[in-house]
């Protein structure tokens, strides 16, 4: 073999790669951007949920049976009464009843005492007539009555005033 022949030798050439054109490389560009910012307002998204228990609207409990303010008030669970009736018609009272508190010590109070204060209501609410109460001066009177009964039972404070957030005589 000659030195001739060894150069000869057709050389193994590579073979040649093709560079991507310049469209295809602005799409795959633009198609990373795009997810990048999917990415990034998907994140926000999520971010802005877990916030959005700490507001107010979202986070809103039950409404207790005590409002603590400047006008310190306990709701009672409405009361579902027959009323007291000569004749063999029943007349039913549906009441509900909110007392104005002097303490917030009398809350605690109340609920404590919540089975016979609402037995006393109840035993005060049935023993009137249609007649006595379906008026506006008869309901005044009811008012009073109760709160004369509440504040017998309950010594950590007054009750002030009671409210009817229901009335309904049927």
């Amino acid at each position: 073999m000659t030195p001739n022949k060894k150069a000869e030798k057709p050389e193994k050439k590579e073979p040649e790669t093709k560079e991507p054109s310049k469209p295809l490389i602005i799409a795959v560009i633009v198609f990373l951007v795009l997810i990048i910012i999917s990415l990034l307002l998907w994140i926000s998204v999520i971010h802005k949920e877990k916030k959005t228990p700490e507001t107010p609207e979202t986070t809103r409990e039950p409404e207790p049976s005590f409002v603590p303010s400047r006008h310190r008030l306990y709701t009672f669970d409405p009361f579902f009464v027959t009323l007291s009736s000569s004749t063999q018609e029943k007349v039913f009272l549906k009441i509900g009843i909110s007392a104005g508190l002097s303490s917030t010590e009398l809350q605690l109070e109340i609920e404590n005492k919540l089975p016979v204060l609402r037995r006393s209501m109840f035993q005060l609410l049935s023993s009137k007539t249609e007649k006595e109460i379906n008026d506006l001066d008869g309901k005044d009177r009811l008012k009073k009555e109760i709160t004369a009964n509440l504040n017998q039972m309950l010594s950590k404070g007054v009750v002030k005033d009671v409210y009817f957030s229901q009335f309904v005589i049927k």
